[in-house]
């Protein structure tokens, strides 16, 4: 009907490339957490790096949601932050994000020490600090702006320790990811923790590959194929 195409001279999309993001070694994980020990923020890089939580849950934890008794964690809410100005608490964009999560004996102790340290400060201003519950707050109890604690707390950490300079906060959510593949944590509670919607979401996009896993993963190959093959009673049978 038409002497064209008009699809002739569409340029078709560029295929998608994924950014590769960058996450903690073992040893570098324990380094960073070294030196971010006497931090003011040592308990937010804590809980984040050893729960996966993201910036937005983390700086809308309520005090309410945080069971240190029994050391567990609900995530029910987020901190929203308005254009021009402003915010307020929302909640979590989807059902899998709405999670409960068991906490370590090293982030409950910081936890601890991080609110008797903000319980003195209230204290001391008195009807000068803005309660709002959160379990991450500034000194005068108002929400915290994330560049605060990661530009001004945590490259400079990073930097201190000798890291490479391309981490970012949220390196350590996906740190989280990959270090607990990596101890042996199955997909599915991985998955379950991070508040992702599947697991193959967490696999595809999360669970960087380090040098040690695929150290470990050539081992448990050769173990599995050429444990026989090699000995000497291989040999014979073979021969035989």
């Amino acid at each position: 009907m038409i002497p064209f195409s008009p699809a002739a001279d569409v340029n078709p999309p560029k295929e998608a490339t994924r950014r590769e993001i960058r996450v903690l070694s073992p040893d570098e994980a324990m380094c960073f957490l070294s030196y971010a020990a006497e931090d003011r923020y040592y308990s937010l890089f804590n809980l984040a790096l050893s729960k996966g939580l993201r910036p937005e849950e983390y700086l809308g934890l309520l005090w309410d949601n945080v069971d240190l008794s029994a050391g567990v964690l609900h995530v029910r809410t987020t901190m929203v932050r308005r254009r021009g100005g402003g915010w307020y608490f929302g909640e979590p964009k989807s059902e899998s994000r709405r999670r409960t999560l068991t906490l370590s004996a090293s982030t409950v102790r910081a936890l601890v020490e991080h609110r008797r340290k903000q319980a003195e400060q209230r204290l001391r201003l008195g009807g000068n600090y803005e309660n709002n519950g959160l379990v991450f707050a500034t000194s005068t109890g108002s929400p915290i702006e994330i560049s605060n604690p990661g530009t001004r707390h945590f490259k400079p950490l990073t930097k201190r320790a000798e890291l490479p300079g391309h981490f970012t906060l949220y390196s350590l959510r996906h740190s989280f990811v990959t270090l607990s593949l990596l101890s042996g944590v199955d997909p599915k509670t991985v998955s379950e923790e991070a508040g992702h919607s599947s697991v193959s979401f967490t696999l595809d996009v999360d669970a960087h590959v380090l040098p040690d896993m695929r150290q470990s993963a050539a081992e448990k190959l050769e173990k599995m194929l050429f444990a026989r093959v090699d000995t000497p009673e291989a040999h014979i049978a073979f021969i035989g």
